[in-house]
């Protein structure tokens, strides 16, 4: 699995530099301040990638929703193992609910 995009996050540039681990951006206090955001401003800057794909190269385009709650290697293991993209999708968003209620249910 390949990132293909970077945050515009405060905690995003922090790995970047070196500040803090990777690991740690994910549970870091200041994960939600953000530099760029749809809606804020008339005309939203954006990133442009070319990308070449191979037959049976699959795109997953997700939100913090999802990749903040549960891990890339799990994320990678869900796409891989499902029969389709639309049993992915559904087994990636029950992953990210379990990991929700188990961060916020009461011990």
């Amino acid at each position: 699995m390949e990132r293909l995009t970077l945050d515009h996050s405060l905690v995003e540039q922090l790995v970047l530099a070196g500040q803090i681990p990777a690991a740690e951006a994910r549970t870091h206090k200041r994960r939600n301040i953000v530099y760029r955001t749809m809606g804020e401003k008339e005309n939203v800057e954006v990133d442009v990638r070319k990308v070449d794909l191979e037959v049976g190269d699959r795109l997953l385009l997700c939100s913090d929703g999802l990749n903040s709650m549960i891990e890339d290697t799990q994320i990678a293991a869900i796409v891989h193992a499902a029969p389709s993209p639309m049993d992915a999708a559904r087994q990636l968003v029950d992953a990210a609910n379990i990991a929700v209620a188990m961060t916020t249910s009461p011990p």
